[in-house]
């Protein structure tokens, strides 16, 4: 995830559900990803 991040990810994109990633590392209590999502400006009103 580190990788995409410094190429420029889009952070806050959609899936085809209306899922972003973060909703998707909440879902899967994947604290790490979340945390790391979160300190690179993913925003957790979407």
């Amino acid at each position: 995830m580190q990788f995409l991040i410094s190429h420029g990810i889009d952070l806050n994109a959609k899936d085809v559900d209306g899922k972003t990633a973060l909703k998707l590392a909440m879902e899967d209590d994947n604290t790490e990803a979340a945390e790391l999502l979160l300190a690179h400006g993913a925003n957790p009103n979407i």
